[in-house]
């Protein structure tokens, strides 16, 4: 079962935690994460295994 859309913002924070996340070292990351409760870590990895492309403007964000 699909979970309802959530709003934008929600979405846009957790891309931006992706993000953020395969930008860091694996030890930096695996250290952030271990901060974050099991639902927020599930919808951050699960958005990260999901990114294809990022756009020019993240990429200005993060790299």
């Amino acid at each position: 079962m699909e979970k309802k859309s959530e709003p934008a913002s929600k979405k846009e924070k957790i891309r931006k935690s992706a993000l953020l996340l395969l930008s860091l070292s694996k030890e930096d990351a695996a250290k952030v994460l271990s901060k974050l409760d099991d639902s927020m870590i599930e919808e951050i990895v699960l958005e990260m295994a999901q990114i294809k492309t990022i756009s020019k403007k993240e990429k200005k964000m993060f790299f």
